[in-house]
């Protein structure tokens, strides 16, 4: 009877221990699909991490190229406003020389006007024969024509010329003030394409910023999964010490020793989670 009693003792233990390791097994297989999934899952981000990094190296170098690329038309706007400004300033100059010139034309012309007038005078009151007769001697008569000659044409000659001088200044201004219309156009020009280089630039600028959040939020759930795997690790050691500790309590009060003995299903998960622990 008593044998039979212990008997009956032993055969509670064996399952109740049978349950418990199945139990503990299911448990150990789940944490090692959720971390196989972890891992896989890391892996992914990890890969996009990897794209991500090089877009943005690519984008960097995108918006290093459109900074260069800026400077040097900044560069172009500000040479070519010194031409302006330079052209300007002949423009001005010219256009004053202009108004000197005018102005001296203008008394010119009321000079020889006068002249003009005394000379009509002259001959309204005597003729040209007697003009020169009233010269005490025929030198002073021929000096006398020869003087109003000279006069005329000395008059006449820097009209002449003082109308060419202002033909070639105005000439000059109109070539220059077509220089200046080039100039503030391609400045226009030079603009425009500086506008499109810093929409661009800050569309990248822009891209950039989204790059940085993308990594930065690549990195945080990877933090965030490898502590959830390093919990997982844990927790499945914690089974498998209990289990080992378990078996070698049952070993122990069976035959009186320290001989550790796991089932065929403990044995394959734990060979497999020690070949890939540390792998994440």
């Amino acid at each position: 009877m008593p044998n039979f009693r212990f008997r009956t003792f032993l055969l509670l233990v064996l399952l109740i221990s049978g349950a418990y390791s199945h139990g503990q097994t299911k448990k150990q297989q789940e944490l090692e699909e959720r971390r196989q999934e972890l891992r896989r899952e890391i892996n992914q981000i990890n890969k996009l991490l990897f794209k991500g990094k090089n877009e943005q190296k690519t984008v960097l170098n995108t918006v290093e190229d459109l900074s260069y690329k800026m400077s040097v038309r900044q560069n172009l706007i500000n040479v070519t406003n010194q031409q302006a400004n330079l052209l300007t300033r002949e423009i001005n100059e010219n256009q004053r020389r202009i108004t000197q010139f005018r102005d001296r034309l203008k008394l010119l012309k009321e000079e020889y006007a006068k002249m003009i007038a005394r000379s009509y005078k002259s001959r309204s009151d005597q003729n040209k024969v007697m003009f020169l007769l009233s010269s005490s001697d025929f030198q002073q008569a021929y000096k006398r024509l020869q003087y109003i000659r000279q006069y005329a044409n000395y008059q006449k000659k820097q009209s002449d010329e003082i109308k060419l001088q202002t033909e070639k200044l105005q000439e000059l201004n109109d070539i220059l003030l077509t220089q200046k219309e080039d100039k503030q156009k391609l400045i226009g020009d030079n603009r425009n394409v500086k506008d499109e280089l810093e929409r661009e630039f800050l569309e990248q600028q822009t891209l950039v910023a989204q790059i940085k959040r993308d990594l930065s939020k690549y990195n945080s759930q990877i933090r965030k999964k490898e502590r959830e795997a390093a919990k997982i690790d844990k927790e499945i050691e914690k089974i498998i010490r209990e289990a080992m500790a378990k078996s070698n309590r049952d070993a122990g009060n069976a035959a009186n020793s320290r001989t550790f003995a796991l089932s065929p299903d403990d044995r394959a998960l734990a060979a497999n989670f020690t070949s890939n622990k540390g792998k994440l």
